[in-house]
């Protein structure tokens, strides 16, 4: 088994930003070289905002007598921060590869990234290069690899912005086909969805968020649950459960014709409302005000597209503090809806 590759240091700048996070990949260890790849992300240090990605190609190397050691002359980091130089080393890539017919496999990039720097999950720009060339001949109309090779050629850094957009829809295609896959399977743990969650943050709305560690009292107690920490501070917690196949969120009270939270339901919010009160005794001091007040939510169930379920769930969330229940069909929808702004975004560019 490969070691862990050490972080390295962002590029410098000019705006002093600081390194959000590092994610890595062992691309090869032999007996006295290995190339690992870190992509790394720079945020603002005054603002919080995303500054600028980058790319190293770290080579280490070792002898009979020492350990594995950096080769500097033989790394080297492709950064967005000055000349787009990421992105203009992507589209050669592209155009490269296509121009000899190579197609990529499909390989599982997103596994074997481990953090080496935070445990905030980075949206994954490099994946899917086959979903990449797919949108864009979709968005130009292109019936052959030759004629992708020639659309490449023709991109200017002024259309980089195109080919971020179509990085990102491959990226949420691919995280819609994990979710849709997750959903089919009735068996499928909450655990699993709390790991498949966690690397894409960004379906609970949370892709430049912090995940922070749980208080000890809730890890020894609680399960399932992950707390965000938002570039302004807000704080949200989540609390990961099931789509409960066959069961519904709600009962019908036929002799008064109302809906009420079924007993699964119930147990939820009460476990949910308890935290928000320990945690938010634990972090109140004098200067906090309401608004920093830790907020939660929970996904559980489906409503099926019922339209009793959905209206029950949006009249219990009306008068819910704090607090607001999500299913797992809301999820899926609401990141399809997301998918197709991407979308159409892209058109007008």
């Amino acid at each position: 088994m490969s070691e862990e590759a050490q972080p390295v240091q962002p590029p410098p700048s000019t705006t002093n930003p600081d390194i959000d996070s590092i994610q890595s990949l062992n691309l090869y260890t032999g007996t006295r070289v290995r190339h690992d790849l870190l992509y790394g992300v720079v945020k603002d240090r005054k603002t919080g905002a995303l500054h600028h990605d980058y790319v190293t190609l770290k080579t280490s190397r070792k002898t009979k007598t020492q350990p594995w050691k950096p080769d500097p002359k033989a790394s080297f980091t492709l950064s967005e921060d000055k000349a787009h130089e990421l992105s203009q080393a992507l589209t050669f890539i592209l155009k490269a590869r296509a121009e000899k017919q190579i197609a990529t496999p499909d390989l599982p990039v997103s596994e074997p990234l481990n953090s080496a720097e935070s445990a905030s999950a980075v949206p994954e720009f490099l994946t899917q290069t086959q979903d990449l060339m797919a949108c864009f001949q979709a968005q130009r109309n292109l019936k052959s690899l030759p004629e992708l090779a020639m659309a490449l050629e023709q991109e200017t850094a002024a259309d980089l912005n195109s080919l971020r957009i179509l990085l990102q829809i491959a990226s949420a295609r691919k995280a819609l086909r994990g979710l849709h896959q997750r959903l089919k399977q009735p068996e499928t743990r909450a655990s699993e969805f709390l790991e498949f969650l966690q690397q894409q943050s960004w379906l609970l709305g949370h892709e430049n968020s912090q995940i922070e560690d749980l208080p000890e009292w809730i890890r020894e107690t609680q399960a399932h649950l992950l707390l965000f920490r938002r570039p302004t501070g807000e704080q949200e917690l989540w609390l990961i459960k099931t789509p409960f196949h066959g069961e519904v969120l709600f009962e019908f009270d036929e002799p008064h014709q109302a809906t009420y939270p079924s007993d699964v339901l119930l147990l939820l919010l009460g476990q949910v409302q308890s935290l928000l009160e320990k945690l938010s005794f634990e972090q109140t001091d004098a200067s906090e005000t309401s608004k920093n007040r830790i907020q939660a939510k929970i996904l559980v169930g489906m409503t099926q597209d019922q339209a009793v379920q959905t209206q029950a769930l949006v009249r219990l969330n009306r008068h819910l503090n704090q607090l607001e229940i999500l299913s797992f069909d809301q999820l899926e929808s609401s990141a399809r809806e997301r998918l197709q702004n991407l979308q159409a975004l892209l058109k007008q560019v």
